[in-house]
């Protein structure tokens, strides 16, 4: 995962461990809370985490990473289907309540046989446990707010 720092490949590694403990075959990104947790960026689009092998990004703006074998520049979120055989999926999650229900109905028709999970739960509890990095942006952060 060239796009991905080491700390977020540890992010990544967490929430596939969920997956495979939950019997979930993949993971859609899309709030901006989430995608930053999981990469370390904001933008407009969906990360795409299977329960094994590489996270796949796909984005729609801005475009400042080169497009690679796990970055994908898309113009709309249905694209996806032209790198992930995403009907031949059983169960994935979705974040359900960060969602309006429009954009659940959308990435729903991406998973036609699908049996469509909760993802809330699932990455609040990755992200209850901090790694390295977040840790040190923590004391960063309150070494900051000491000095002002």
């Amino acid at each position: 995962m060239e796009f991905l720092q080491p700390d977020y490949c540890l992010r990544v590694a967490k929430l596939q461990s969920l997956l495979q403990r939950q019997g979930i075959e993949a993971l859609v990104v899309v709030s901006n809370v989430n995608l930053l947790y999981v990469c370390g960026e904001v933008f407009a689009g969906l990360a795409f985490i299977p329960r094994e092998g590489e996270a796949q990004f796909f984005i729609r703006r801005p475009q400042l990473h080169p497009e690679s074998a796990t970055v994908h520049y898309v113009r709309k979120i249905e694209q996806i289907t032209e790198y992930i055989d995403t009907a031949a999926l059983r169960s994935v999650a979705l974040e359900l309540d960060e969602q309006s229900y429009s954009d659940i109905q959308r990435q729903r028709k991406l998973f036609p046989k699908a049996e469509l999970h909760n993802a809330t739960a699932l990455l609040r509890e990755a992200r209850m446990v901090k790694t390295p990095l977040e840790l040190e942006q923590i004391r960063e952060g309150a070494r900051h707010h000491i000095a002002t």
